[in-house]
């Protein structure tokens, strides 16, 4: 692969990873396979640049920027939905000790009842 294809094919992953619900599990997925994808074309990226070492065309730069901008959107929606899941769980463990003081088991031992009155 050449340089602007790898581009091409980052810039595809990033708007593929924008347009993903992480509430659901098989976008989940989908995150986590597409993230594989990334760091392969990473490293590719990388190695490809090692041997050119030539200056970078305006218009690869432009793809960058959007890559990177695309890339920070996805970051802050991720750190969102990380925020939004630690909320629900405090509020569950919140649920659960109030729950527990307002909610007594009444356990009883083994005993005898002694009636006075016959």
């Amino acid at each position: 692969m050449n340089r602007d294809q790898l581009l091409a094919e980052f810039l595809s992953l990033s708007k593929q990873v924008s347009s993903l619900d992480f509430t659901l599990d098989e976008h989940l997925e989908e995150l986590e396979r597409i993230q594989d994808r990334q760091a392969e074309l990473r490293r590719q990226y990388e190695q490809l640049a090692a041997q050119e070492q030539e200056l970078i065309p305006s218009q690869v730069r432009a793809v960058v920027e959007e890559i990177i901008s695309l890339e920070s959107l996805n970051v802050d929606r991720m750190m969102t939905y990380k925020r939004e899941l630690e909320q629900t769980g405090r509020d569950i463990q919140s649920a659960k000790r109030v729950k527990s003081l307002y909610e007594s088991t009444y356990i009883q031992g083994s005993g005898y009842f002694i009636d006075s009155h016959k």
